[in-house]
């Protein structure tokens, strides 16, 4: 399942901020990020999973006097993060909406928020990535609050939904 959350979780988080100290922001830049994405992977549940994400992110960096970013925020913007997986070979289909927010600060990432809670109509949620989680630079977690199913690896309630029946 970490092929299916973590590029939500860490859309652009990682990239860029080699940070030593967070100082006072001297100045910060806004970029939006529209996404319309789709792919296909077998990875999660063993059978084909078409993914496609659909959203826009606001991405905040803050700089130092010096021009060092110290710091970005990310959060949605103009609506949730929508995620949806389809099994191509019966066509079930679970969605996500997410609503989350990304601190990359000092060589630690912090996911807040409802990262992903799918949902298969008749069914209801199979899979919740829901709270806090912190991460370090190399992706490694350093805490953990709330279920998270997809990011531990528990994905047996997922794939038994999504599989053909």
């Amino acid at each position: 399942m970490k092929r299916l959350v973590l590029p939500l979780l860490l859309f652009g988080s990682l990239s860029g901020l080699g940070v030593t100290s967070a100082t006072a922001a001297a100045s910060t830049t806004t970029i939006v990020v529209n996404v319309n994405a789709s792919e296909t992977n077998t990875e999660v549940c063993g059978f084909p999973l078409e993914s496609h994400l659909e959203g826009s992110f606001k991405r905040t960096e803050f700089f130092d006097t010096s021009g060092t970013l110290v710091k970005v925020i990310e959060t949605n913007t103009g609506g949730p993060f929508t995620v949806t997986v389809t099994n191509p070979a019966n066509g079930k289909t679970a969605t996500t909406q997410s609503q989350t927010r990304v601190l990359v600060a000092t060589d630690t990432v912090r996911i807040s928020g409802v990262v992903g809670n799918f949902v298969l109509p008749g069914t209801g949620t199979i899979l919740m990535d829901v709270g806090t989680v912190v991460f370090d630079s190399n992706g490694n977690i350093l805490m953990i609050g709330g279920p998270h199913t997809g990011l531990t690896g528990d994905v047996e309630r997922f794939c038994a939904a999504m599989a053909d029946s």
